[in-house]
């Protein structure tokens, strides 16, 4: 079965964090299994995502046996990347791990590298701040999605 992790960060956007989970979660194969496993993991066992507290149940550790990762976007976008996320993000990039992130949680992929010499887009008003901080990022500030393959 095909394992996605919604990677939940502190400060999260609990918007973000539940569509992923979502999206993923309600996906049924034609005999009525489910057709995706879905974690929720996170930088601590407890992260903040605007006024609701997620205990995410496992760790980082997660990232090694997923198939797809989704990073949610943080409220703020630039806030600092918590010790051992982005080299988790690497490690799994390297593996041949899908990463995707929703919003501005682009600005955690940038962090780690993943997105120098890629073209992202996040949400319009962070941007300008994006291309900013990360100049290596190829930012496409007027689309809804990129796929860099």
């Amino acid at each position: 079965m095909h394992t996605v992790v919604a990677l939940a960060l502190p400060d999260a956007i609990a918007f973000d964090l539940a569509t992923a989970v979502e999206t993923f979660g309600r996906v049924r194969l034609p005999d009525g299994r489910p057709a995706y496993r879905v974690i929720v993991a996170g930088s601590a066992p407890t992260v903040d995502a605007g006024p609701l507290r997620i205990a995410t149940g496992v760790g980082l550790e997660a990232l090694e046996r997923a198939d797809t990762i989704i990073v949610p976007g943080r409220n703020e976008a630039a806030a600092p990347v918590p010790d051992g996320v982005a080299e988790a993000l690497r490690a799994a990039a390297a593996a041949g791990t899908r990463i995707a992130s929703i919003c501005v949680g682009a600005f955690v992929l940038a962090e780690a590298g993943l997105l120098d010499g890629q073209r992202a887009t996040t949400h319009w008003l962070a941007a300008d701040l994006l291309a900013r901080q990360y100049p290596r990022v190829v930012v496409e500030p007027d689309v809804l999605y990129t796929d860099n393959g």
